[in-house]
């Protein structure tokens, strides 16, 4: 489906009137394919998942025994909105589903649930799946879904640091999927590569990807949000185009405002790497801090990302002489970035934290700010009573609360106070 039809107000016009004859139809199987093609298009649009729409299409095709689209839609959009166990139950149903059955087309499924392992940070399990989906498509001819779990390999390794590999296939891989229409793959290829360039500091590189898709663009569907607020901002705060970072942020903004997705903490990323291109450290900081907490259930947190978040918030809490917090942050996101394997972000971790210098804080000490917060929420208080309390930001104590956790070990308020209260007995 092209950039276009996927998320224009024109597409869901035409899905709209598609729907309506549907009904006047009252064909099961082509009103579930009208609903679930009305709630894609819709998803694109607004990054919202009309699970009304969805349940009914499920529903429907239950009564001609063959629930299996609207399913695949479902779990598709549930991934796409980073609520990673949703779409991952789904995924596996349908994939033991279409094993039971001998469904060559099986291989579609475990593409799409690689793809989404990749955001979840699941990137071993997603290139298992990918080599299993590779030999299964070798085995039945399904050719495009080779090609497609290549392009999710692909992915995996540009994010890993694979550098010289990746300037050779990724743009041949975006040949493929640029000749047969698929502009999904097109942009995650793109966001991919153009974060590869940002990890080995060619900002310039970075843009000249990700311009032909959003240097004169005047609206972002959810696909060029997800590149805007990834590389695209990012790039061009690095080249020093700050009125054009500016221009692609109003309309990352106008989206995000809409949108159930990490399109708004990827909002607040950018907003930060601007204040900070401004000189505006503090109200950076408070800006990254948001894009950094934890969105809370059911959304999952992209790893990749927020470890990026995570590095942008140490080096703007160096550059304003917050060199405790600083190093706290970067360590996180060293480690962060360790774990996925992405060894030129993880590298660029560490060198922020060596322009620190100094002594290398000891995990356990909390900070006078931490401490405050820990007696309040001991006492029982919630995240906003605390952020009155002290004149914070609910957001604010949300992530430094994220801290104290990793700090002390814990992974509740519940442990949190067992763990203050063990300490008061000794």
């Amino acid at each position: 489906m092209t950039a276009a039809g996927r998320g224009s107000v024109d597409g869901i016009g035409y899905a709209d009137e598609a729907l309506r004859l549907a009904e006047q139809l009252a064909e099961p199987v082509q009103l579930a394919a009208s609903l679930a093609t009305l709630a894609e298009l819709t998803f694109w649009r607004t990054g919202c998942i009309r699970r009304d729409l969805l349940d009914r299409a499920i529903e429907l095709g239950r009564t001609v025994g063959s629930d299996e689209d609207g399913r695949v839609t479902l779990a598709r959009l549930l991934g796409l909105a980073d609520r990673y166990e949703e779409a991952r139950a789904l995924w596996t149903e349908l994939i033991a589903e279409g094993r039971a059955r001998g469904d060559p087309s099986v291989t579609g499924s475990m593409m799409f649930l690689a793809r989404m392992e990749v955001a979840s940070g699941a990137w071993d399990a997603a290139v298992r799946v990918c080599e299993e989906a590779i030999e299964l498509a070798r085995q039945t001819g399904h050719e495009m879904t080779e090609s497609l779990c290549r392009m999710v390999l692909a992915e995996i390794d540009a994010y890993r640091g694979e550098a010289e590999r990746m300037r050779r296939e990724i743009p041949r891989l975006l040949e493929v999927a640029a000749g047969v229409g698929y502009s999904g793959a097109i942009h995650r290829l793109t966001r991919a590569l153009a974060s590869l360039e940002l990890s080995c500091g060619d900002a310039g590189a970075s843009w000249r990807l990700t311009a032909p898709l959003l240097a004169d663009t005047t609206d972002l569907d959810e696909a060029l949000a997800q590149l805007a607020g990834s590389v695209g901002i990012e790039a061009l705060v690095d080249i020093g185009d700050l009125a054009g970072a500016e221009r692609l942020l109003t309309l990352l903004n106008a989206r995000a405002a809409e949108s159930d997705t990490a399109v708004c903490r990827l909002a607040y990323r950018c907003r930060g790497l601007l204040l900070a291109a401004h000189g505006k450290h503090e109200q950076a900081i408070k800006a990254l801090e948001t894009a950094a907490s934890d969105p809370g259930a059911p959304h999952g947190t992209n790893p990749f990302e927020r470890a990026r978040t995570l590095l942008a918030l140490g080096t703007v809490q160096r550059r304003a002489h917050h060199k405790r917090a600083a190093r706290e942050t970067l360590e996180l996101a060293a480690e962060s970035f360790n774990r996925l394997g992405a060894r030129l972000w993880e590298a660029k971790a560490r060198a922020e934290l060596r322009r620190i210098g100094g002594r290398t804080a000891s995990k356990s000490d909390l900070s006078e700010t931490e401490r405050q917060i820990v007696a309040l929420v001991v006492a029982g208080l919630t995240n906003r009573e605390v952020a009155a309390e002290l004149s914070l930001s609910p957001n604010t104590v949300g992530w430094n609360l994220s801290k104290i956790y990793r700090k002390l070990g814990v992974r509740s308020r519940t442990e949190l106070a067992a763990r203050i209260a063990a300490t008061a007995r000794d």
